[in-house]
């Protein structure tokens, strides 16, 4: 996977992220889960990409200026938020007993989402609880809550970070 790849998908999630709400979620957590899972089926590709401090080009600049303390601190800082994306990637991906219940290569339903298991609900896949818009607002509206604070809780790691 190239740098431009990842940034790419990253923003795409990140705009997701920011334009989700209780309205729009039940769709919006699909894309969210079909971008992170394929990002989460390359996970490996990823965490070989170099910090933007370890990058030829960015170390031809380096040099031109003293090495100091500030530089070993930005790399240390750039490694730890790369880190911190890659297990953001591998809590939203796929898990056979998680929310996203696909396996590498499938694409992302609305069948194999699965939320629920809050305040005496059952998990059940999103289609299910999409049915309860109409029957019963307190329930679709409980997992649409659910569902929007599991999507924003992913906005700090997907921001775009300055290691790329």
């Amino acid at each position: 996977m190239k740098k431009d790849e990842l940034k790419k998908i990253c923003s795409d999630i990140s705009e997701i992220i920011q334009q989700t709400n209780n309205e729009n979620v039940y769709d919006n957590v699909i894309t969210f889960f079909n971008l992170t899972s394929s990002l989460h089926d390359r996970l490996d590709e990823i965490q070989a990409i170099p910090v933007a401090a370890k990058d030829p080009t960015w170390l031809q600049r380096l040099f031109k200026r003293k090495w100091s303390k500030k530089i070993d601190q930005d790399i240390a800082e750039q490694e730890r938020q790369k880190r911190g994306l890659c297990q953001a990637i591998s809590n939203a991906g796929r898990y056979k007993f998680g929310y996203n219940r696909t396996k590498e290569d499938e694409t992302v339903t609305k069948d194999n989402v699965f939320f629920g298991g809050i305040c005496g609900l059952t998990t059940l896949p999103v289609t299910k609880w999409e049915k309860c818009k109409n029957s019963d607002p307190t329930v679709y509206n409980t997992i649409a809550s659910q569902m929007t604070r599991f999507v924003k809780s992913y906005e700090q790691a997907f921001k775009l970070v300055y290691w790329f």
